[in-house]
């Protein structure tokens, strides 16, 4: 019997990790969508780099080019539109993710790194890491939510945009003449 507890909750983890990378890639899935639909000079990432934030050790870094480098090319994109409303298109909050997951992670392991035998200060690094994952997580889908916002509002620019609109489009000209010059 014993066993097979053992076996429930090993399966129990295991779908608990795989519904958490489906739910990572649907997020990246978003970031890239996102980036698509900007003009390739609004980029300041190529979409497929969203990929990198997958790897780990490199995510610790990458997470922050990427809160910081799809809102910067979306706000471009918006601007080079005529759309753009103000705003940092998710760049604090993104940020304030990315910090806060770093900063969550020490507080958590710390306190055991330190006194491994003082249970009650393992306790408190727990309790602390955990309220900071919680507010993470919370920033986390709000980033998420509002790029996927601005990635539907260039989606929707484009089909209400009248067909003729797209003989004269930007995209379809050079931008500058000296682009040709290598």
């Amino acid at each position: 019997m014993n066993n097979a507890v053992g076996f429930g909750f090993l399966g129990l983890g295991c779908a608990f990790f795989v519904g958490i990378i489906v739910v990572v890639v649907y997020y990246l899935l978003t970031l890239q969508k996102a980036l698509q639909r900007c003009h390739p000079d609004n980029r300041r990432m190529q979409p497929g780099l969203v990929w990198l934030n997958l790897v780990p050790c490199l995510n610790l870094i990458w997470q922050f080019l990427t809160a910081i480098q799809v809102p910067d090319s979306l706000k471009a994109e918006f601007q080079d539109r005529g759309l753009d409303e103000g705003g940092d298109y998710g760049k604090t909050i993104g940020l304030a993710y990315c910090i806060l997951g770093l900063v969550g992670g020490v507080v958590q392991n710390v306190p055991q790194l330190a006194a491994p035998g003082n249970q009650n200060m393992q306790f408190v690094g727990l309790g602390l890491g955990g309220l900071f994952g919680l507010i993470n997580l919370a920033l986390w889908i709000t980033f998420w939510v509002r790029i996927a916002g601005y990635s539907r509002q260039l989606a929707d620019h484009d089909e209400t945009r009248p067909a003729d609109d797209y003989e004269d489009d930007r995209r379809r000209r050079p931008r500058d003449e000296d682009e040709y010059d290598d």
